[in-house]
């Protein structure tokens, strides 16, 4: 029999009740959607948080868009920043019910990120992803892993930059995709497309039209030098720089099932590989 909540896990859970309704009133686009936060039970392979779309199977809580937060030592703008980032699985997401995008403005420019990866990257990328399914670590096609894991991960580091400083080097985006996540951003804090000009449409962007983006080689979200390394408090151990990890250990076989699990870290520079050293 499950013990009953204690008053930490309703305190814990009064904070992301609070969470959600700051990004509800500072993100429009997902102000109205089906989207709730709560607590899950501390994990051992040290994810933090998980996201569960309301059309998965394995959904905790079928019926509604879930965002899991595992880690009760994640406070503040960590805590803010963490969840919002998870949450832009949902705006990035087609419903497989449907095949429509959740957020077709979005995903539009998810899209024109991904057709802004350097080749070398993407090469890269699908040398990370034919080592997993040898390992048997991935089941999907390129195209769904990349589509589902792997580009919400770029995406969300870019905006989110202080819970992902290890994509904060030069060389992790291109110049193409700053100008997008300039672009995203200004969606997320306005619910307005950031387009300009007539005809200019989210499915056109998406078809690999060429749009004037307001903006485009403008400066790096990241400020020149900056480097934060957040230290979180865990109610079982310090664990300190966790955002310097990759989302997930590599070691640690995840289930084929969960379409978001597979995130790692970026590449540096030319020659870094983007598998951890212990792969």
């Amino acid at each position: 029999m499950a013990a009953p909540p204690s008053k930490d896990d309703d305190d814990f859970q009064a904070q992301l009740d609070a969470v959600l309704e700051s990004i509800r009133q500072n993100y429009p686009p997902l102000r109205d959607q089906n989207l709730r936060v709560r607590r899950g039970l501390k994990r051992t392979d040290g994810r933090l948080l998980e996201f569960y779309p309301e059309w998965e199977t394995y959904s905790p809580a079928p019926g509604s868009h879930t965002i899991e937060v595992y880690e009760p030592g994640l406070r503040g703008s960590v805590l803010h920043d963490s969840v919002a980032g998870d949450a832009l699985h949902l705006l990035g997401a087609v419903d497989p019910r449907t095949r429509a995008p959740v957020d077709p403005t979005f995903r539009a420019m998810k899209d024109s990120f991904k057709a802004a990866m350097s080749p070398r990257d993407m090469e890269r990328e699908q040398i990370v992803y034919q080592k997993l399914v040898e390992q048997g670590r991935e089941s999907r096609s390129f195209e769904d892993y990349f589509d589902r894991s792997r580009l919400d991960a770029y995406i969300r580091a870019g905006l989110f930059p202080m819970v992902n400083p290890d994509w904060q080097k030069p060389g992790v985006f291109t110049p193409d995709q700053l100008g997008l996540l300039e672009r995203m951003r200004e969606y997320l804090h306005t619910g307005q497309e950031p387009f300009e000009g007539p005809g200019i449409r989210p499915e056109a962007m998406a078809a690999g039209a060429t749009a004037t983006l307001r903006g485009l080689e403008g400066p790096s979200i990241v400020p020149e030098g900056g480097r934060l390394l957040p230290t979180v408090t865990s109610d079982a151990e310090r664990m300190r720089d966790v955002f310097t990890r990759a989302d997930v250990d590599l070691s640690d076989t995840p289930s084929r099932d969960r379409p978001y699990e597979i995130e790692t870290q970026p590449y540096y520079g030319e020659e870094e590989s983007i598998v951890p050293e212990e792969v």
